[in-house]
């Protein structure tokens, strides 16, 4: 079903962005999340990942561990950089996620939270959140 495949991909990006090296190969290129959530922002995944949000956290057999997961995603992608940050602050993300925050429950309420204040850090963020009326 379309859950079966949302959750599936939640769970392989949140494996990918919680992966570390224990290699003892010195030569070998650490993987950097941010590249990854760079490409993952641009190729449009912050819209579907906050359709995913509010889907998982109205159906009460998964809203315990989706929405944790996927908030915890959306607070990696609030840590990038600039352009991942202006990527996230676009009203077809900002307006899904502000409309989800009455549904979560505590721990993914928390880390959507803090995700937005770390976009709202970003100087260039601050327009798109007024016009999401965030601030």
């Amino acid at each position: 079903t379309n859950k079966e495949i949302q959750k599936f991909g939640i769970d392989l990006i949140s494996k990918i962005l919680h992966f570390r090296i224990t290699s003892k190969n010195t030569n070998a290129l650490p993987i950097k999340k941010n590249d990854f959530c760079r490409i993952w922002a641009r190729s449009g995944l912050l819209p579907s990942l906050t359709r995913a949000l509010d889907n998982f956290s109205s159906d009460k057999t998964l809203r315990v561990d989706y929405p944790s997961k996927i908030s915890e995603i959306l607070l990696f992608f609030s840590k990038s950089d600039e352009i991942v940050k202006q990527l996230f602050c676009t009203q077809e993300v900002l307006q899904p996620l502000f409309s989800t925050l009455p549904k979560l429950q505590k721990k993914p309420l928390l880390d959507t939270l803090k995700a937005i204040k770390d976009i709202s850090l970003e100087s260039r963020t601050l327009e798109e959140l007024q016009k999401a009326r965030a601030i």
